[in-house]
Order: C-alpha cells, then structure tokens, then sequence
C-alpha cells in the first residue's frame, strides 16, 4: 500500500490518496503521484518527507519536478546507527543530530537575510520525519489479511468515521487555534516570562534567552531563530515582543493553525459506497483491459516470492521489533503463564 500522509491542523493524521499496487517500483509510484497531483493540483512550496526510497525520488522528479523532497530525520539515524556500533558514535550522532536542527533555522534565516531564494527550504511545519505514513500503515496493518476489497472498506469506514468525529470536536472547541498548538501556545507563553526583550525600533526586539537569543521584527513576521518562519507559530522571542508591544500575537500565527483551518479540513462528509449494482463505475474502467505480463521478470519489478506472503512490514536499517509476550498456557498476548488468570 502506498500512501500519502498530511497532518491536520490539531496535528492528527489526514489521509490525502492511499494506493495499492504489486510492489515498490518505478512504475507504481509514477502512477500514484500522477493521481495525486490531480487531486491536489499546483501547490505552491510543497514538501514531501519520505525515506531514501529511489523510486519516490524518480516519482517526485517526473511528476511534482518543483516541490521538495526531505529525508525522514528518523530512518537517517537509524541507518547511521546500524552501521556504526560504537556507543560514543551514537552520542555523537545525536548531539550533532540535535545540532543539524537548530543549524537549519540558523541556515534559512541568513537566506532571508542574504535575500537570496529559499524555494529549496519552504515552510513543513515541524515535519522532520514519515512517521505519519507509518503511522497510518500500522492502522490498517491487521487488515491487510483482509480480501483487498474488505481491506479497502476497513479503510473507507476508517475515514469515514474520523471525518465525522473531528467535525463534531472542531465545532465545539471555542479556541482560537486547534487544541493542540493552543496549548503549546500557552506553554511558549509562560516561558515568556525569563526572557528580557530590548526595543530596536517600533517593530524590532532584540530578546535574550541566555542561550540562542534571538532579533525579531514583528511587522514582516521574522525572527533570527529561524523557528517562527519554518514552522508558522510564533516562538518564544515574538511572542516576547509582541507582549511588549501589546500585539496580539494570534495574529503573527499562521492560518494554518487557527480553528477554522481545521474545521474547513473536515467539512465534507465521507458517505458509504453502497450496493454495487447500484454504483456507476467509470466508462474508463469498464473498458480497461488487464493483460498478463509480457515477460517472465518485466524491468523494475521484483521476482514473486514463494510461500504465505508476509503480513507485516519488513524492519528498517536499525529499527527494532517489539514482540509481545504469549501465554503458553491461554495463548493470549502480553502475558505469561506466571501471570496467567486463567487457570485449567
């Protein structure tokens, strides 16, 4: 299954196009992004986050040749640390991974300045990794044994049922921004009060923070920490700033936070297929014509396997498989026979 992972703007997981296809090749993923660039059209600065796969990357040249791909920080420190062993490596990858973070603010932040273009940095909201899309693969990974049409109402239902249930929260929170960010807000906002903002100008504060410090001007919304600009929510030297000023700081926020952001996301429903004499199927699908395969192995498509195909994703590089335990005397999952209730 192949999928294509948003997130909303209460930070839960938006399903925009799934696929499912014989295997990870060139092809599939061609066919998967060209129908979601017709769903979701020209986007401007878009970002797509993904693991080193080749044929997303092949995908994302042809079909979206103008947005920009990320490599998940997660599966990067997981190769790095299965190839190199050593316990002082790890530290080190961390401390400089924790580093490359705060350099990539710094780095966007002198291209603004520079004036020069950062098409090749846009705006991603915080979303440093896919863990989203494996999020929702792990959603649907007990009905994958499922027969793919069952596989893909349990999807459809899945949807369906989130659509309606984030509506309905959506329209009963009276905050200005998504639950979620509304309170990191405040949490930014009680830091706050340790940091000490200097006035350059009307719009301009210098605000130390005995650490990063940071210049922030209010009136083009930029704030030399690189935080503010790459993720849309104001950071803890605006936010000083703007108190002093007496600006409301809800308005330095990104729309893409606010309340009506989120409830638009949900607004149309996600109705049940019905009957399927009922459905009126594409003229185009009810012509195609599904051929065998020409060759034996065609290009770019791997040999089939013998045996039960596996259920469960294959491990990344350096990724770590959590067994549950089994009783030996109930067979039921997270426990063992010490601690087994039933009793023969």
């Amino acid at each position: 299954m192949l999928c294509a992972v948003a997130q909303d703007a209460n930070n839960r997981l938006y399903l925009l196009a799934f696929g499912i296809v014989d295997s990870e090749n060139h092809d599939s993923w061609k066919y998967f992004m060209s129908k979601l660039k017709k769903t979701i059209g020209e986007v401007e600065d878009l970002v797509f986050v993904s693991d080193r796969h080749a044929s997303i990357t092949h995908a994302l040249e042809t079909i979206f040749p103008d947005a920009y791909l990320g490599a998940c920080y997660h599966h990067i420190s997981m190769n790095v640390v299965a190839k190199f062993k050593t316990d002082h490596f790890h530290v080190l990858m961390y401390n400089v991974a924790y580093a490359f973070r705060k350099s990539e603010f710094h780095a966007h932040f002198e291209k603004i300045k520079s004036k020069e273009p950062t098409i090749a940095n846009p705006r991603r909201y915080n979303i440093m990794t896919s863990n989203y899309a494996e999020s929702f693969i792990n959603k649907t990974q007990d009905a994958r044994s499922f027969p793919i049409t069952t596989f893909v109402e349990f999807i459809h239902f899945t949807l369906q049922f989130w659509f309606c249930d984030r509506r309905e929260t959506s329209e009963k929170t009276t905050t200005t921004l998504a639950p979620t960010y509304e309170k990191d807000l405040v949490d930014i906002v009680e830091k706050t009060r340790f940091l000490i903002p200097y006035a350059i100008g009307r719009h301009d504060f210098h605000v130390l923070d005995g650490e990063m410090n940071g210049e922030v001007d209010l009136l083009n919304k930029t704030c030399t920490c690189g935080v503010f600009q790459l993720i849309g929510i104001s950071c803890v030297h605006v936010l000083s700033g703007s108190l002093k000023r007496g600006v409301n700081f809800y308005s330095l926020c990104s729309d893409y936070y606010k309340i009506e952001t989120w409830m638009s996301s949900y607004t149309e429903s996600i109705y049940p297929t019905g009957n399927e004499e009922e459905s009126s199927v594409p003229y185009d699908i009810i012509t195609i014509k599904v051929r065998t395969l020409t060759q034996k192995n065609p290009v770019d498509c791997p040999k089939k396997k013998q045996g039960r195909p596996k259920k469960k994703c294959h491990p990344s590089n350096g990724e770590k498989m959590v067994v549950e335990r089994k009783c030996s005397i109930c067979g039921g999952l997270g426990h063992n026979r010490a601690t087994c209730k039933v009793r023969v």
